[in-house]
């Protein structure tokens, strides 16, 4: 399954530099990520995901980095 997320992802890239999609002329619209770690506000454990794609306009914070509990 994610061998062929990856190859889709890899044509629609391709296709995208080359001749832009929907009139946007190269402009992204969407963000791929790998190895993401989504906290929600009501838990304090993250949901793990190997792949996240989301909507870039969506897109209201973020954190690069690991998050840990630090002990005292």
């Amino acid at each position: 399954m994610w061998k062929s997320y990856s190859e889709d992802y890899k044509n629609f890239m391709t296709q995208l530099r080359t001749k832009g999609i929907n009139g946007q002329e190269g402009r992204p619209e969407y963000i791929h990520l790998n190895k993401v770690a989504i906290y929600q506000p009501s838990s304090t454990e993250p949901l793990l995901s190997p792949y996240w794609r989301g909507k870039l306009s969506s897109v209201d914070g973020f954190y690069v980095g690991l998050v840990s509990k630090q002990e005292t």
